[in-house]
């Protein structure tokens, strides 16, 4: 069965984005470029050409097939709240996120999970 978001989901998602994306973006690392505003894929060329004329790297590009499939939720959900993010906010963002039309938040909970790999 596919999840077609409301209006109404789709404004939650956004709204939980705004409040927790601030504290998820100070976790990530400066190398992430994906889905964050400011970054883009020429910047991220930009630094790997840069870093490659100093000395030989690597450049990885992933893509984790159904990653949220396979995630620890109450894991990802106790690193939320040590962050500071108020209890409401991360059982809104379990429950939307769960839900349909939670794709707006994925991108960012992603980097969040990974941030320590």
């Amino acid at each position: 069965m596919i999840g077609i978001s409301t209006v109404r989901d789709r404004i939650l998602q956004r709204f939980l984005l705004q409040q927790v994306y601030p504290d998820l973006e100070a976790t990530f690392s400066e190398g992430c470029y994906a889905y964050r505003p400011g970054y883009s894929i020429y910047l991220a060329i930009d630094q790997v050409m840069e870093r490659y004329r100093h000395q030989p790297a690597w450049v990885v590009k992933a893509d984790i097939q159904k990653f949220f499939d396979h995630l620890s939720w109450s894991l990802l959900l106790s690193q939320l709240e040590q962050l500071d993010i108020e209890p409401l906010v991360v059982r809104l963002v379990d429950a939307g996120v769960r839900g349909p039309g939670g794709q707006s938040l994925f991108p960012s909970l992603c980097q969040f999970t990974q941030r320590q790999v």
